[in-house]
């Protein structure tokens, strides 16, 4: 017994870098825990409010049900699987409150002991190994881009973190040994790895890393090539269930995500945010733009998100740490290039990630912007700093550990020794606020209040599956902020089943972001009518209000007053209120099950739209769907886009007294009969502004000449329009960035004779030019023309106030090139009057923004008379009818539907229009085959249509007998293909004999 326990303490004293490590976790865990909160906010993933409901999900993630309207995951959903295995066994013995800080507290370990053994496997020679490994391990722990990664935590970016060190070693071990067990080892850190790729630009990084490493591996280790390609194979296998479904996005969905509002709005933005921080100093500190992020708290203060850190390193004595700390590094990689072979492959990585990050460093930066011109480059890493920078900490982690090993080789003396065992600590001071509870930022500590989950429990209870609209809908960004500590993309899909219409989806989906704004058009402009219709089209059976939401600058914006209103109709009923939280029941014109359902007599219809503000079709037709032989055409369907003139499928000339909207039809249409809304003139409406009792309603024209159609609207002028010059009230420079302090400049330029104010902002916000129009009547619709050119940086960006409901109407960049843009603003309340105009001039950091502002006037302009021309055959309406189907449902990407006898008719699904979506009649002779080979064996209906310009359809042939269909999604094909794959290899690598593994 006495030799066990000797045994034993020798064991443990072997390891004490490991203890101390532990022992560093568990004070980390300690000081940033809060009892009684939840670690949520920012981004962040909560399979923890049910396990059964987000697995299921991850298995089946290629369609995201979920999502709003449903949509093609462009995000690595299924790679989250892992660990919300992980996860789920955890929860069987710790509070699920706390599961989320355990989670990150792990990855911060787990990460620290990856580096420790990784050095550990790459250090060879005289020096003291353990001692320089826990060197490096602390370093990775205690920078400045592991407290920015977990700052605000996200599971991918944790995850990353912690596997980057061991995803080297069982790479490289596996180079070295070849044997099974490193073959295992492999396999298994590759898989446990895997929800990194839940971002896949983070496994986009792991693979560029290991390519530059086993290149360099390659170079110096001939022969090895069969090795490498091999570990790049074992690789893909683990990964392939999440990215095969995830490179189909890439390929067929990725523009959605490009063009979708945020993305429009916010691309620019972060790469110039991130080039703010990409000078050398700031690199060298590994110091990036989170430092320059700031929030509103709920009284209207803005603050740094990091001010803590920010006052922490204004101490010059820490700052030098900083600067010292990334020398040691740096000279830790020249001491390996020279001494230590293995540590010579991560050279490549190391200039691969300052480069990325020093974007704006002399010389350095010229390289950078060569890699953001290749191809989708800009746009997977838009934030280069999230990506790359603990790429960068884990170079310089290995490379000071490498830099202790050498110093601890020289050393001769206790004295020598104690100094490296402070420099192996120097990060620890250097970072200490983390033991203060700084490594969270306050506001992701929150306090879910119960309501959530008892609202949770109930539509768990209800058993429907029915759409959900989320209330309050006031902006586009998909962020909020509640009043209990909470700020983020949003939480309540992780503890229900039902679908909900979030904004967080918008960017994977142009119709989940469609239904944003014909919605908030519809609450906004308190269109009853068109309100109610949105949800029968849409099939939406449930309205959420949270009112625990607030709004930073006034409480009108939320639209709780409109929303109000709205459901007092008996549209509507109230159904549960959670606290702050009420929910109604959607009373719908035809109510669907497994939502599918079958129409018959369906209008048809010409002309998608991509972007408006409201479906006149819908209105005037009820459900419809797009075909070839149409029955009805309407050549301006989308007049609102959102988005400026870019979006516009039509043409707007000026002339002296006109403005001539123009669109070519197809060919078929021109024998359609033309049919014009009622127009009795209140929508151009000209008042004398000296005489209010001289009022005139002018009538707009509409030809059509050859494939074109022509609306001829006159100038109204008068009270209800306006015109401003802004180079003739002298407008003063202004700076509206209370947080950024350069400079800004007004000054008059001369371009062919016209003048127009010269907007220049560095690193500040002109906000000076902002024009009023208080007399503007929100009943009309106005046609803005803006007279602009961007000379340099970024365009100016144009926001409409609407100063009855203390919003933005709309928000968007004006478009680089010079002339003239067009602007249309829809009707909103009847009662509502004033618009402000804002151009603002941004410059982020050092790059100087300057604009040139010319004439701009606002006009009247015929609406909804607009919208509402259609080409018509000559048929009459018949009233729709619909049959129930019986219809199974077993997981998101798969519907097997009983079809009864019919005429002709049309099989609804309603979900996202994706092509990916097939239908397939089973046939008497495969009823009993499973479902999933009917892509190979079964009968397509190849008639796929658009339904209600949303959703998917298909045209059935009639038939005296009952029919089963089944629709599959098949790019969830992708993913089981991928199951299959790894599965395989696992059976295959136990199975075969170490002798066997060392062959192949």
């Amino acid at each position: 017994m006495k030799n066990f326990f000797k045994q034993f303490f020798l064991k443990v004293i072997d390891i004490w870098p490991v203890l101390i490590l532990t022992a560093v976790f568990l004070a980390i865990s300690i000081a940033n825990s809060h009892a009684g909160t939840w670690l949520s906010g920012w981004d962040n993933l909560h399979p923890e409010f049910d396990f059964g409901l987000n697995l299921k999900r991850s298995f089946f993630a290629s369609w995201q049900e979920y999502q709003g309207l449903g949509l093609m995951g462009g995000m690595g959903h299924a790679a989250d699987l892992p660990r919300q295995l992980i996860l789920w066994i955890f929860s069987l013995f710790l509070p699920s409150s706390f599961l989320r800080y355990f989670y990150h507290f792990l990855m911060l370990y787990l990460g620290s002991l990856g580096i420790y053994f990784l050095l550990s496997f790459l250090l060879a020679g005289k020096g003291k190994k353990k001692l320089s490994a826990l060197a490096g391990s602390v370093f990775y722990l205690f920078n400045l881009a592991t407290i920015q990664l977990f700052y605000v935590p996200f599971e991918a970016f944790s995850h990353h973190f912690a596997s980057l060190p061991w995803l080297f070693l069982v790479n490289l071990n596996f180079l070295e040994k070849r044997d099974k067990k490193s073959l295992i080892f492999l396999l298994l850190v590759n898989l446990l790895a895997v929800p990194q790729g839940y971002v896949g630009t983070f496994f986009a990084v792991y693979l560029m890393a290991w390519g530059l490493a086993s290149f360099v591996y390659l170079l110096q280790n001939k022969g090895s090539l069969k090795r490498v390609l091999l570990s790049f194979a074992f690789i893909f296998i683990t990964n392939a269930f999440w990215l095969l479904p995830n490179l189909y996005f890439v390929f067929s969905d990725v523009n959605i995500t490009v063009q979708s509002k945020i993305s429009q709005m916010t691309t620019e933005d972060n790469l110039l945010k991130n080039k703010k921080y990409g000078d050398l100093k700031n690199v060298v500190l590994l110091k990036g733009f989170w430092f320059d992020t700031t929030e509103t708290s709920e009284n209207g203060t803005v603050n740094y998100l990091m001010a803590p850190w920010t006052g922490h390193l204004e101490n010059p004595v820490i700052s030098f740490f900083g600067f010292l700390l990334f020398f040691l590094g740096t000279a830790g990689a020249l001491i390996s290039f020279l001494k230590f072979k293995k540590l010579i492959s991560f050279l490549p990585v190391f200039f691969l990630s300052f480069l990325v990050l020093a974007n704006e460093t002399p010389v350095i930066s010229l390289l950078s912007k060569a890699f953001f011109k290749l191809p989708l480059f800009s746009q997977m890493f838009r934030f280069p700093f999230t990506k790359f920078s603990a790429l960068l900490a884990f170079c310089l982690s290995l490379y000071f550990g490498a830099f202790c090993f050498w110093l601890s080789s020289k050393a001769n003396s206790k004295k020598s020794l104690l100094i490296i065992v402070l420099l192996a600590f120097l990060p620890v001071f250097y970072l200490y606020p983390v033991f203060q509870g700084k490594l969270f930022y306050p506001r992701v500590k929150a306090r879910i209040p119960e309501n959530y989950f008892e609202l949770f429990s109930y539509l768990k209870k209800s058993g429907k599956d029915g759409r959900i609209a989320d209330f309050p809908q006031s902006s586009f960004w998909g962020w909020s902020l509640y009043r209990w500590n909470y700020t983020g993309s949003g939480f309540i899909w992780y503890g229900i089943n039902q679908p909900i219409l979030d904004r967080n989806f918008d960017m994977w989906s142009s119709q989940n972001e469609n239904y944003y704004w014909e919605m908030s058009y519809a609450l906004f402009s308190r269109k009853n009518e068109i309100f109610e219709k949105i949800f029968d089209k849409y099939q939406i059976e449930y309205a959420l209000v949270d009112k625990n939401i607030y709004n930073t600058g006034n409480y009108k914006a939320l639209g709780f007053d409109e929303l109000e209103e709205m459901f007092s109709s008996p549209k509507f009923s109230l159904e549960k209120t959670f606290g702050n939280i009420l929910l109604y029941k959607v009373n719908l014109d035809y109510p669907i099950e497994n939502y599918v359902f079958i129409s018959t007599d369906t209008a048809k219809v010409a002309s998608s739209y991509r972007w408006g503000s409201y479906d006149r079709a819908f209105l005037d037709l009820g459900i419809y769907s797009e075909q070839k032989e149409a029955d009805y055409y309407y050549p301006f369907r989308s007049i609102f886009t959102g988005r400026g003139t870019e979006g516009f499928d039509f043409n707007i000339k000026e002339t002296k007294d006109s403005f001539i909207f123009s669109k070519e039809v197809p060919q078929e249409v021109l024998s359609y009969e033309l049919r014009l809304p009622d127009f009795d003139g209140r929508e151009l409406i000209w008042v004398n502004p000296g005489d209010f009792s001289d009022v005139k309603y002018l009538i707009p024209k509409v030809n059509v000449q050859g494939r074109n159609i022509e609306v001829i609207v006159p100038k109204v002028g008068g009270y209800f329009s306006g015109e401003v010059n802004p180079t003739a009230g002298g407008l003063e420079a202004k700076n509206c960035n209370q947080f950024s302090f350069g400079t800004v400049k007004n000054e008059i330029a001369n371009k062919q004779g016209n003048n127009f104010l010269r907007l220049s902002a560095v690193n500040s916000t002109n906000c000076s030019a902002t024009f009023s129009f208080e007399n503007l009547l929100h009943k009309f619709g106005y046609l803005i023309k803006v007279e602009n050119e961007n000379v340099k940086g970024k365009s100016l960006l144009f926001w409409l106030e609407n100063q009855s409901a203390r919003r933005a109407d709309q928000e968007f960049y004006l478009q680089k090139e010079g002339g003239e843009k067009f602007i249309i603003q829809p009707p909103m309340q009847k009662s509502g009057i004033g618009y402000r105009l804002h151009f603002d001039n941004i410059s982020i950091g050092r790059h100087e923004s300057v604009n040139d502002l010319g004439m701009i006037t606002i006009n009247p302009i015929p609406y909804y008379f607009l919208s509402g021309i259609r080409f018509q055959k000559d048929v009459s309406l018949a009233p729709i009818k619909y049959m129930k189907a019986e219809s199974s449902h077993p997981n998101p990407s798969l519907y097997k539907i009983d079809v009864p006898p019919r005429q002709e008719s049309l099989l609804v699904l309603s979900q996202s229009y994706h092509e990916g979506w097939k239908a397939y009649f089973e046939g008497e002779s495969l009823i009993k085959r499973p479902a999933f080979l009917l892509p190979l064996v079964g009968r397509e209906i190849n008639d796929h249509v658009l339904v209600n310009n949303w959703e998917n359809g298909w045209v059935l042939p009639g038939s005296e007998n009952e029919s089963r269909v089944v629709l599959i999604f098949i790019p969830q094909y992708l993913q089981y293909f991928g199951f299959t794959l790894l599965l395989a290899t696992i059976s295959a690598i136990v199975a075969l004999n170490q002798e066997k593994i060392r062959v192949y």
